[in-house]
């Protein structure tokens, strides 16, 4: 990927508001889980943000569940919303899509003991 200033500062600054609201959650001792976003094809924002988030979660041991990741092992329309089709722009989860996060979600809720 090339360096592109303003998306570096977009991201620094998506970065330090992540790690701010980490730390929110850590003092109040609130349980979360970070997800990824899912998008079809390449979107260096998305991409970023992804990547930001992943690296985060994973420094400060915060439970994630790589949507995204899951999303591209599938690689398949059906999991996006009918008006991705129309926009062909693919991050909006269908009910198929949203049955897979949700599933994704109550299993890293039981690995953290919550279910």
């Amino acid at each position: 990927m090339e360096f592109c200033p303003a998306l570096f500062i977009r991201k620094q600054i998506f970065k330090y508001n992540l790690i701010s609201l980490i730390n929110i959650f850590k003092q109040n001792k609130i349980k979360v889980i970070f997800i990824t976003v899912p998008i079809l094809g390449q979107w260096k924002e998305v991409d970023a943000i992804n990547e930001t988030i992943r690296n985060v979660c994973n420094r400060m041991n915060v439970n994630l569940v790589d949507i995204a990741k899951v999303f591209k092992e599938h690689e398949s329309k059906d999991l996006y919303a009918e008006v991705d089709k129309v926009y062909k722009i693919y991050f909006h989860p269908s009910k198929k899509g949203n049955r897979i996060i949700v599933q994704q979600i109550i299993a890293e809720m039981k690995k953290m003991g919550i279910l």
